[in-house]
Order: structure tokens, then sequence, then C-alpha cells
């Protein structure tokens, strides 16, 4: 499987992990998200947020959280983070 990271990510996620088997990662601009599967690119969408980011998001940064979210909603996207970070 291939997955495009955008060009502008300032902290990459590294597949290195044995899950990853298989993964090949390449770089490209996206006009949505950060990541997405190669030839999926209008369709699939993953944002990858800090929990600081996050926050921001949702509180001082609403406004363009929202218009974002309306964007990524006509393709679909996933907000993803681990349960614990939240709790």
């Amino acid at each position: 499987m291939k997955i495009v990271r955008d060009s502008r990510e300032q902290s990459p996620f590294h597949f290195e992990d044995a899950r990853f088997d298989g993964v090949e990662v390449i770089e490209g601009t996206l006009t949505t998200g950060d990541y997405s599967i190669a030839g999926l690119e209008s369709r699939v969408a993953v944002e990858r947020k800090s929990l600081a980011d996050f926050i921001g998001s949702i509180s001082t940064g609403r406004e363009r959280f929202e218009r974002e979210v309306d964007q990524g909603a006509r393709i679909g996207r996933l907000h993803g983070g681990s349960r614990g970070s939240l709790l």
C-alpha cells in the first residue's frame, strides 16, 4: 500500500513499526488532510493533530476548523488520536 504524506507535514508520522510492513510512504501535495492513500487522494483524507492543536482547533481556531471539516466532509475525514490522550 502506498500512503501519500503531504509535503507540508511538519512532524511526520513514521511508518517503521512491523505493523506497517509493505507500506510505502510517498511525499506529495494534498489539498485536504495530512495523509491519504495513493490513487484515492480525492476520496480519503486523514488529518493528524496533536492534542494541543486539536484543542486550539475547537476553541480559538474554531471557525477555521469548521471550514476544514466542511471541506473534508465532502470526501470523508478521520480525526484520530489515542483515547488515553483525551482522558
